[in-house]
């Protein structure tokens, strides 16, 4: 006889618990954030005949990622949560350095201020694999932030000088970029 009443008294435990567990569905909603790195290659290509310059421009668009596109209409806000470079490639004699500086537009208006960034190594860079975090303003992610909010992608431009030719360098650069999503 206790079997039986046994059951019935579980059965009601295990749909309480069943319950309880769904209606924790709602909450895993609200706490949903998304948090995805963005790259662009950057490449600096000198030969013997070109000046010491380089220039070179990319957009980051975050609809390249399908979670951020499919819940694009639901996103509270985006954080920049770290820029950093990495070169992936490197031709060149030993001790060739490069400085300039990174710009972050939405078309041709500037957001915030520019990045400098002075004597990187790019043969030392290339060989340890290190990451080399760049730090932004809050004004500048501020603007960067409210950029990807409106339109989800922001445009990087990266202009400078190499202290010898030749030399060829692919510079990754990555945006790390975290978003709240509503349900």
């Amino acid at each position: 006889m206790k079997n039986f009443t046994l059951k019935p008294i579980a059965v009601f435990f295990l749909f309480g618990i069943l319950l309880i567990g769904l209606s924790n569905c709602d909450k895993i909603k609200e706490a949903l954030t998304l948090n995805s790195p963005f790259s662009t290659h950057f490449i600096i290509n000198v030969s013997e005949n070109d000046d010491l310059l380089f220039i070179d421009q990319k957009e980051i668009d975050l609809s390249s990622n399908q979670d951020f596109l499919d819940n694009k209409d639901k996103i509270e806000y985006f954080t920049i949560n770290e820029v950093y470079y990495q070169v992936v490639a490197y031709e060149g004699e030993p001790g060739i350095l490069g400085s300039g500086s990174l710009t972050f537009y939405n078309g041709s208006t500037q957001l915030g201020d520019g990045i400098i960034e002075e004597d990187i190594d790019f043969n030392a860079l290339f060989i340890s694999g290190d990451k080399t975090v760049v730090t932004i303003t809050d004004e500048t992610k501020n603007a960067i932030q409210t950029t990807l909010k409106e339109q989800m992608k922001v445009t990087v431009k990266v202009e400078g000088l190499v202290t010898a030719k030749p030399v060829y360098v692919d510079l990754e650069l990555f945006l790390v970029v975290g978003a709240k999503v509503n349900p």
